[in-house]
């Protein structure tokens, strides 16, 4: 309070002085110890002090490194802008600046800082149901960013300096040093594109250089990815890992996230939607499951890391039959609630702050069992609890002769996604027929 006091004295002294005021101070000789520079800095922090002191700024920073404030801003659509900083005083120098109708950004706005302002852009543009999805795309977008751009040169470029051939230098560079995809190009291309898009928009550059790059010229330089076939189970695999879970439940009835996997493995469901589903999105006169929300993990580690949606990945509910297999799990199911989770609504609980189990849960749990069972996992070729989904979606496709339309109503992709992402090629034995009957014929 004292502080506060000392501070409202010295604005209503300062208030009081006027440009004769300040002359009549420096000739009566108080310029020997104060100059008349010295005097205007001094009532220019008292001002700021006096601004500043409107706001609450943040203790700490987020997750990506900066300090983060809100101010008045009626242009903007939600009637406030965000500003931010790596270190407190240059937030407290924006804020004033931008009080006093100072520009704010420095006169050069690199690669690094038009990349920040479309993410916070990004952010700050999305209907509020879809906030916490949006916020883990852009974690996403951070963590290429972070891979791809941080430290480099070409981060430091003042966006409006980048041609076309600076652009095409750094692909190439990166696609070397990574030995990128097409999905990592895929996430190279996203970022560039929405930098310079955001930065054509803002008026920082006259025309977009993005838009001259022939992205079809990078192909050739991609490495290939490892081939569908090699990112499915055997069957000799999915025997053993289902063995292995049956024989664990008898075990550990109570651990649900076994369950969770085997459930998994039955459906081919993605690994999101089982977590949040409930006994009342179970129908058993109907004979369906109603798969209409879905788990997220957020990228950065934190304790409330994991949030459900009312939506599934696509955006699409769907009903998925209850098969023999998903009805005899269910049944399987239902005793182990009635023993240990009478009182439980989801068909995986757990005590967390959803109230189901996480993803991580049933991961860290298979990540176990194929150690045991000495079954390879690759981040590389993405042969995890996913890989399921591989296995399933090729089983439905070859038993319906090829209906990929109604195999993608069934697990909530395109048929064409289907195609190019999950099918892994009718069985052999099938082709094999297939062949014997043309030469029969």
């Amino acid at each position: 309070m004292e502080k506060k006091d000392a501070i409202d004295q010295e604005i209503e002294a300062v208030k009081k002085l006027t440009p004769s005021t300040l002359d009549d101070l420096i000739k009566d000789g108080l310029g020997i110890t104060l100059t008349e520079s010295a005097l205007v800095d001094k009532l220019m922090r008292t001002e700021r002090e006096e601004i500043l002191r409107k706001y609450r700024f943040p203790r700490k920073k987020d997750s990506n490194g900066y300090y983060r404030i809100y101010v008045d801003d009626i242009t903007a659509p939600a009637g406030r802008r965000q500003l931010y900083a790596k270190d407190l005083e240059s937030l407290k120098e924006k804020v004033y600046r931008y009080e006093k109708g100072l520009p704010i950004r420095r006169q050069v706005r690199t690669f690094e800082f038009a990349f920040r302002f479309a993410q916070d852009f990004e952010r700050n543009n999305v209907a509020k149901e879809r906030q916490q999805s949006r916020d883990n795309t852009i974690s996403k977008n951070f963590s290429d960013y972070k891979r791809f751009f941080e430290g480099t040169g070409f981060a430091n470029m003042p966006i409006d300096r980048i041609t076309v051939r600076d652009l095409d230098t750094m692909i190439r560079k990166t696609m070397k040093k990574y030995d990128l995809t097409q999905k990592g190009m895929s996430s190279l291309r996203g970022i560039i594109n929405m930098t310079f898009k955001r930065a054509a928009y803002m008026e920082w550059i006259d025309e977009n250089p993005a838009t001259k790059i022939i992205w079809k010229d990078y192909r050739q330089l991609q490495s290939q990815p490892t081939a569908i076939t090699e990112r499915a189970y055997s069957d000799e695999e999915i025997k053993k890992i289902r063995e292995f879970l049956l024989k664990y439940q008898k075990e550990h009835p109570d651990y649900i996230p076994s369950y969770a996997l085997e459930f998994q493995l039955l459906t081919g469901m993605r690994r999101g939607e089982i977590p949040p589903l409930l006994w009342s999105d179970v129908d058993f006169k109907k004979g369906t499951i109603h798969v209409h929300r879905e788990q997220i993990s957020m990228q950065k580690k934190q304790s409330d890391a994991e949030y459900i949606t009312n939506y599934t990945k696509n955006g699409k509910a769907r009903f998925y039959p209850i098969a023999d297999l998903e009805k005899e799990f269910l049944e399987k199911l239902l005793k182990v609630h009635e023993k240990y989770y009478p009182d439980s609504p989801f068909l995986f609980p757990a005590d967390t702050k959803n109230g189901c189990i996480t993803n991580n849960m049933a991961y860290q749990h298979f990540h176990r069992i194929c150690r045991k069972l000495e079954i390879p996992v690759s981040k590389e070729c993405i042969r995890g609890t996913h890989a399921f989904r591989r296995n399933a979606i090729t089983e439905v496709v070859n038993m319906s002769n090829g209906n990929f339309v109604l195999t993608a109503q069934m697990f909530g992709n395109s048929p064409e996604t289907i195609r190019k992402h999950y099918y892994v090629g009718e069985n052999m034995d099938t082709l094999r027929g297939i062949l014997n009957l043309r030469k029969a014929l």
